[in-house]
Formats: structure tokens, C-alpha cells, sequence
């Protein structure tokens, strides 16, 4: 069984910040988050890390949140998530947290119709890749998952 440890922001600091990720001033949030943006196809994706440490740098105890992978895109002036991924507060998070970081970009694809992100949806019967568009109804486009993404 695996331990909850709590976590000191020089820290996730010291792990994050040697990869490109950036401290963001985010209003309404009462977590350190650390951003940094890559390219899928010509669009910029900002991949966050809320890291479930308190502005004063003291990590929140057991049970009250967890660390968040969470990769956005913004489309018409709106910031939209394409997927989110929890991982827990144990001795391991570093090696977990590296292992979501590194896989993240294999959680998207570009939209064959129109170019802009895709993001894995759940149907009525499966998960299929939808158009990130699709709440806009600028592009329905939808492909099957292949056997490796199905294990996303």
C-alpha cells in the first residue's frame, strides 16, 4: 500500500520548474499551479499542474485534493479542457507525475476536417476521438480509438 506524503513547494518547484514549467498567478485559485505550452499541429496546448500546495507553500493535508494534470486549449476567447488526470500524494508522485507529463501529448490529436485539437469522448457504447470544436458546432468530426489509445 502506498503512503500519502506531504509535499513542500521547493519541491515540486525543484521538479517542475527544470522541466519548463512556470509559476502562474491564476486568480480565484488557492493552489500553486505551474504551466507550460506545447505545440499539437499550429495550435498551442498549456498543460497545468495544480499541485494541491497552498499559496503559502504548505501542502494541504491527506484527503483534501490530489495533484492535477489538466491540458487546455483556448478556442474563441474561452479556455477549454481537453483532459484531466489525477495523481495522488504517495512517496512515488514525482516518478507518477513524470509518466502523466511524458504520456500527456498522446491523449490528443488533430481534427482531420479542421485542423484543431481532438480529445478522447465517451459515447453511449465507447470512447471515440471528438473534435474539441464540438460544443461550438464548428466541426463533428469524430475517428475510432486505436487499440494503443483505448488504453488512455
Amino acid at each position: 500500500m502506498s503512503t500519502f506524503c506531504l509535499i513542500k513547494r521547493e519541491e515540486m518547484e525543484s521538479f517542475l520548474l527544470g522541466q519548463g514549467f512556470t509559476l502562474m498567478q491564476l486568480p480565484n485559485t488557492g493552489e500553486l499551479v505551474y504551466g507550460k505550452l506545447f505545440k499539437n499541429g499550429q495550435h498551442s496546448i498549456s498543460m497545468r499542474i495544480y499541485t494541491s500546495i497552498a499559496m503559502n507553500g504548505v501542502s494541504r493535508p491527506k484527503g483534501e485534493d490530489a495533484i492535477r494534470l489538466v491540458l487546455l486549449y483556448k478556442y474563441e476567447n474561452e479556455i477549454n479542457s481537453l483532459f484531466s488526470e489525477t495523481i495522488k500524494r504517495i512517496t512515488t508522485w514525482k516518478k507518477n507525475l513524470q509518466k502523466h507529463i511524458n504520456n500527456a501529448p498522446k491523449h490528443l490529436k488533430i481534427c482531420p476536417k479542421c485542423g484543431f485539437p481532438m480529445t478522447i469522448r465517451i459515447g453511449k457504447e465507447n470512447k471515440f476521438w471528438g473534435c474539441a470544436t464540438w460544443k461550438y458546432t464548428k466541426c463533428n468530426a469524430t475517428m475510432q480509438l486505436s487499440p494503443e489509445d483505448q488504453k488512455l
